[in-house]
């Protein structure tokens, strides 16, 4: 069967994104162990391996996420098109094919504001069992 390259060429910026998103974990040192229940070390933010999910997602167009936060991170590689990402002073962040977002904890909303659709590959890192938070938009901020 002939190899697809199409294919390993879409899949290239979320492998970037996953091997940046576990560089960034080990700078924030999720890799150190502290002492857990009676005594046994627990991971400071990751307990193990259903913490992590790779999802495929797209937005079509004018599609939004609506305002929210994680408990942990997430980091998206957009495959195709183009996603706005604002954060919590409203600021918009453009973020094209082949290029990564991370980001999470702080409040945001990520929209599809082109005619085209967004493809991208989140890959989210929280505890099991969370979901995110959604909230309202910040004061005098007109996405939605």
């Amino acid at each position: 069967m002939p190899h697809d390259l199409t294919t390993t060429r879409k899949l290239t910026p979320a492998a970037f994104v996953v091997l940046g998103v576990i560089a960034i974990l080990l700078a924030a040192g999720v890799g150190r162990l502290t002492p857990g229940h009676a005594g046994v070390p627990t991971a400071d933010v990751l307990r193990g391996p259903g913490d992590v999910a790779v999802v495929t997602q797209v937005y079509e167009p004018g599609q939004a996420s609506g305002w929210h936060t994680h408990a942990g991170l997430h980091a998206v590689a957009v495959l195709a098109g183009e996603l706005t990402v604002y954060d919590g002073e409203c600021r918009p962040q453009r973020v094209v094919a082949g290029e990564p977002y991370v980001g999470g904890r702080e409040l945001h909303l990520a929209r599809n504001e082109t005619a085209e659709r967004v493809e991208m590959v989140v890959t989210y890192l929280n505890a099991v069992g969370t979901a995110p938070a959604h909230a309202g938009a910040p004061a005098g901020c007109p996405a939605r």
